[in-house]
C-alpha cells in the first residue's frame, strides 16, 4: 500500500504579514496497492558443464541474471498490470500524454518536458526511448545539413533538454517516456537469488541440474503526473 499524489494546489506559498494567517497548502492523495510480483527464469545444465567449466558456468549465471534484469526493465516500463505482471510506467493511470502528431520526435519530447514543468512543476530528469526512435532524433539535421545534436560518431551521449537519456529495446518502439525520477519507486521484496538443484524430474538420474534465478519486486508510482508518455514517435 502506498499513497499517490493526484494533484496539488499551485503557488500556495506566499508572503505573510506579521501576525497574519499563513496560507494553507492543499494536496489530493489516494491510497494505491502495488502488488509484489515474481520474475524468474529456469535453465537445465549438465553436471559436466558445472564441474568442468568454471568460467563457462559463471558466464551462464551472469547471462541468467542479465536476462532477469531485462525482464524487470520491460515490466517496469510496460508491464500490463494483469497478474502476474507489474503495472508499468506506460500503463499506470493518471500519467500525462504528449502525442507527436506532425512534430519531430525531438519537438514532442521537449513539449513533454514542458508539461512536467508547467503541470506538476517538476524538472524532467529522464528520457527513455527505443533505439529506433532515438536514431531519428540523433540523425536529425538542420537546413545546412549539419547534425542538430552534433557528430553522431562522437562517444558522448547527448542529453535532451538537460534530462538523462536512456536508450533501450525494453521500451516499446513508437512510445517514449519523459519523467521526473520522483514519479515512481522500484521496491525489492527479495533481491536476485540463484539456486541450483537436482530435484527435478529425472535430473538426478541423468546428471542434470536445474538453475533458477528469481526476484520479487513491485513498482510504486507515487506521482503519476510526473510521468509523460510520448506517443506516435517515428
Amino acid at each position: 500500500m502506498h499513497y499517490q499524489v493526484l494533484s496539488t494546489g499551485a503557488a500556495q506559498a506566499a508572503a505573510v504579514a506579521e501576525g497574519a494567517a499563513k496560507p494553507e497548502a492543499t494536496v489530493v492523495l489516494t491510497q494505491s496497492v502495488a502488488p509484489v510480483r515474481k520474475l524468474a527464469v529456469f535453465l537445465p545444465i549438465s553436471d559436466e558443464a558445472v564441474l568442468d567449466g568454471a568460467a563457462f558456468f559463471q558466464d551462464i549465471l551472469n547471462d541468467l541474471t542479465a536476462d532477469l534484469v531485462r525482464a524487470e526493465n520491460a515490466q517496469i516500463l510496460s508491464g500490463s498490470g494483469v497478474a502476474p505482471n507489474l503495472e508499468g510506467l506506460t500503463v499506470v493511470a493518471g500519467t500525462q500524454t504528449q502525442a507527436r502528431g506532425t512534430d519531430s520526435n525531438m519537438d514532442a519530447v521537449l513539449k513533454a518536458q514542458t508539461k512536467l514543468r508547467t503541470g506538476p512543476f517538476l524538472e524532467p530528469t529522464d528520457v527513455i526511448l527505443h533505439p529506433n526512435n532515438f536514431e531519428t532524433v540523433r540523425l536529425a539535421k538542420g537546413s545546412d545539413g549539419t547534425y542538430i545534436l552534433g557528430n553522431p560518431l562522437s562517444q558522448d551521449r547527448p542529453s535532451l533538454g538537460g534530462a538523462r537519456l536512456h536508450i533501450t529495446t525494453d521500451m516499446t518502439a513508437g512510445t517514449g517516456l519523459v519523467m521526473n525520477s520522483g514519479g515512481g519507486t522500484r521496491l525489492l521484496r527479495s533481491d536476485v537469488r540463484v539456486e541450483i538443484a537436482t530435484e527435478h524430474g529425472e535430473f538426478f538420474r541423468s546428471n542434470l541440474r536445474a538453475i533458477v534465478a528469481e526476484e520479487r519486486l513491485t513498482l510504486a508510482v507515487q506521482r503519476p503526473s510526473a510521468i509523460v508518455k510520448v506517443t506516435g514517435l517515428n
